[in-house]
């Protein structure tokens, strides 16, 4: 985000935004300001495709010691390459647009990556605006026709899920989950997450989850060596 702000965005607004830590407001305002939301989905895709990233052991770890079906709201295609050299075999990409081929992965538990938010190869999927996310996501009371928030209410509702990499701050998909605990106290998932060093923030985030019915796995905030260790341990 921060890198293609820097192309649309004076320093003083990239540092308002980014102080008040709303990526949503951030990204609204980059598509705001170049006045092409399509414009903006083809240089992220530029930029995913530019891009060094460093991988480390963790994505091979996730498609080879887990479920077979595994759900991202990413972009790039790390998960896919790790596959590549994964005893499970190779991750088979799927968009929401590719509603019986989602819908038969959900409920068989099929060695696919549902690609919720989108994937590089194709801009048109990304979800990335609040316009984006209301389109696809609809509203609460109101997601009639929606093909995320149906998607997600099978995989809440049917699946044990471990979430990895999510902040599970306030958010749209939280707010799926959400609805779907509204319906079903029993059900329950995992998360990895930092254990805050402040005492009251643990406090805060102890009935954030228990309100999601997350049970947390925690890590030192801020170890992120941690985390490794937790996979492996979890893989074994």
């Amino acid at each position: 985000l921060h890198i293609i702000a820097c192309e649309y965005l004076t320093e003083e607004e990239i540092d308002t935004l980014e102080s008040n830590g709303d990526y949503m407001k951030y990204a609204d305002e980059i598509i705001k300001v170049s006045g092409n939301s399509d414009m903006i989905m083809k240089r992220i895709r530029e930029i995913f495709a530019q891009s060094n990233i460093c991988e480390n052991e963790i994505p091979q770890l996730i498609v080879s010691s887990f479920s077979p079906m595994i759900v991202t709201t990413n972009y790039d295609n790390i998960l896919e390459k790790a596959s590549l050299h994964s005893r499970l075999g190779q991750l088979r990409p799927l968009l929401p647009c590719l509603v019986g081929q989602m819908n038969e992965a959900i409920q068989i538990n099929e060695r696919c990556l549902l690609k919720i938010h989108g994937s590089v190869e194709e801009t048109q999927s990304f979800v990335f605006s609040t316009e984006q996310y209301k389109n696809f996501y609809g509203e609460k009371n109101n997601r009639k026709g929606k093909l995320i928030p149906k998607y997600l209410l099978k995989i809440f509702s049917s699946k044990k899920v471990l979430f990895l990499g999510c902040s599970l701050e306030k958010d749209y998909t939280l707010d799926i989950l959400e609805e779907c605990i509204e319906n079903n106290k029993s059900i329950s998932h995992y998360a990895i997450v930092p254990l805050p060093s402040d005492i009251n923030e643990q406090v805060r985030r102890s009935r954030e989850l228990t309100h999601l019915s997350i049970e947390p796995i925690y890590y030192p905030e801020g170890d992120f060596r941690a985390i490794s260790l937790l996979i492996n341990y979890l893989s074994n």
